[in-house]
C-alpha cells in the first residue's frame, strides 16, 4: 500500500480515537496499521503474527479486543459472528455493497447455517 494512503488511514484512526476518548497506545496503533496496510481480510491471528514481529509483548487477547474496539469506532468491518474469536476484518474502505457481500459469504461458511438453493 502506498505510504500516503496508509498515513491517511492512520490519521483517521487517531482522530476517531481522540473523539471517543480512547488512549492511543503503541499496540493499538500497530494493530490498526497491520489491518490498514493490507487489501486482504486478515483474521485476528494473522494480525497477531504480523505485529508480533514488531511488538513482541502484544497478546492475542489484546489483538481481539483492539479489533472489536476498531469495529465499534467504525474503522474496520468484521466478518462473521459478532464478538466471536473467528473474526476476519477489513478496513472500512469498501463500499457498503461490498461489505454486505463479504458478510453474506461469511454467513454461508458458518456451521449449521442452511440456505435454500436458488432455482431458475
Amino acid at each position: 500500500m502506498p505510504e500516503p494512503e496508509l498515513a491517511e488511514r492512520l490519521e483517521r484512526f487517531k482522530a476517531a480515537a481522540r473523539r471517543a476518548g480512547i488512549r492511543l497506545t503503541h499496540q493499538r496503533l500497530e494493530i490498526f496499521r497491520e489491518v490498514a496496510a493490507t487489501e486482504e481480510h486478515p483474521d485476528a491471528e494473522t494480525v497477531f503474527r504480523g505485529i508480533r514481529k514488531r511488538v513482541p509483548t502484544v497478546s492475542l487477547d489484546t489483538v481481539y479486543r483492539t479489533l472489536w474496539l476498531l469495529e465499534d469506532l467504525g474503522l474496520i468491518a468484521t466478518l462473521g459472528p459478532r464478538r466471536e474469536r473467528a473474526l476476519r476484518c477489513e478496513p472500512r474502505l469498501a463500499s457498503p455493497l461490498r461489505l454486505r457481500e463479504l458478510r453474506a459469504r461469511a454467513r454461508l461458511r458458518e456451521p449449521g447455517v442452511r440456505h435454500a438453493r436458488r432455482t431458475g
